[in-house]
């Protein structure tokens, strides 16, 4: 699953006084110095970017080596500039182009036999599984139902989208149904192509099975909250692996989907660390990440959350910080990969359980894989 989540004209006489021309002079050329100001607004923010690792870079070394290993500065530092990096690749929000026909469904013989009340994401669907299978995520199962639909109370602005497999008396796959959040195509404040593509990608990889859903019974001692938070962790792990191999065959908006993933993975683990100092990682994302209606929006949802801090901090571990650190980041530091649990289908009846290594992150990240090595304790 995904969790989510939200001039005045003056009329002008025709005799004006010399002294009150001078004076909206003076007004005109203050407001195309604040202008010029918000233009330099991105260099200006890599200004202090800079200055605030030439200072850490220039400190003594006994002192760094202390803070490496005894502090959490370093997990700060890192975090901190990889969420930067990731919004200048990322770009603005895209135009959503995806077709949305309420709850009406399409004739399936033009939807490839999906059920949908999206031809888009029917389409992409196509596109997307393939890779479920090439990157070790599973055998490459395609959903039966794709719907797009509202969903109620604060679930509308909290739950991104949902899957379930529906089994058979023989344990068979019967069917199985991705819902996605109908605010990603009808309200303006959520209408990005990115958090679609992530969203959908996410979804389906919760059908491939394994230990990217839920088992049918659960053993003794384990917990539904247990296994929401591994299953979760894994699934949004796998989903930036899947995107990142979408990207290297050229999918331009998987690109874009990839870095703003990222972007968002790398700022919670920052906000967690944190914790206790919510406010530095307000202004850190003020200043570097938001623009002015991001603020506004930021400030509302801090209203919403304040009497939900412990479900915050849960979504934030399980959906951010844990396939961060404990999948991407160890894969890059220690070569860990990811254990999926789902099998892939080699044929003859014949399945193998393989994991899932993040290699096409690691080929788009570059340099910044040496940056959260080296920065990761």
């Amino acid at each position: 699953m995904v969790q989510l989540f939200l001039l005045v004209n003056r009329s002008k006489g025709t005799n004006m006084t010399p002294q009150r021309k001078a004076h909206t002079k003076r007004r005109t050329s203050k407001k195309k110095t604040v202008v010029g100001w918000r233009k330099n607004l991105p260099q200006i923010r890599f200004g202090i970017l800079a200055l605030s690792v030439a200072v850490f870079a220039l400190g003594s070394v006994s002192a760094q080596l202390w803070a490496y290993h005894n502090t959490q500065f370093p997990q700060v530092l890192r975090d901190a500039v990889m969420a930067i990096v990731a919004h200048q690749k990322a770009g603005g929000p895209v135009p959503v182009t995806a077709d949305f026909n309420n709850s009406q469904f399409y004739n399936l013989e033009e939807t490839w036999g999906i059920t949908t009340n999206s031809k888009w994401l029917a389409y992409y669907s196509t596109r997307i599984v393939p890779y479920y299978l090439r990157e070790r995520v599973g055998s490459g199962i395609y959903p039966d139902f794709i719907i797009v639909r509202p969903w109620l109370g604060d679930e509308s602005f909290n739950l991104g989208g949902r899957a379930q497999c529906k089994y058979d008396g023989f344990k068979m796959r019967d069917v199985c149904i991705v819902w996605i959040n109908s605010r990603y195509f009808d309200d303006p404040a959520l209408m990005d192509g990115r958090d679609i593509l992530e969203v959908f990608v996410h979804e389906m990889v919760h059908i491939q099975g394994g230990n990217f859903t839920f088992p049918e019974r659960l053993e003794e001692g384990e917990t539904w909250a247990g296994w929401s938070a591994i299953l979760e962790s894994k699934t949004s792990a796998a989903t930036l692996e899947v995107l990142s191999a979408m990207c290297n065959y050229g999918d331009p908006l998987a690109c874009k989907s990839f870095w703003y993933q990222l972007e968002t993975l790398s700022s919670r683990s920052l906000r967690s660390h944190l914790k206790g100092d919510e406010w530095a990682y307000d202004l850190f994302a003020d200043i570097f990440l938001r623009d002015g209606r991001g603020e506004q929006r930021a400030r509302k949802s801090n209203r919403y959350w304040f009497s939900h801090e412990d479900e915050r901090n849960q979504i934030i571990e399980k959906y951010y910080r844990s396939p961060y650190e404990d999948h991407l980041i160890a894969y890059l530091k220690y070569g860990m990969a990811l254990d999926g649990g789902s099998p892939t289908y080699l044929g003859d009846g014949e399945y193998l359980l393989r994991s899932v290594p993040f290699d096409d992150a690691q080929d788009l990240l570059g340099f910044w894989a040496i940056w959260l090595r080296l920065l990761t304790h």
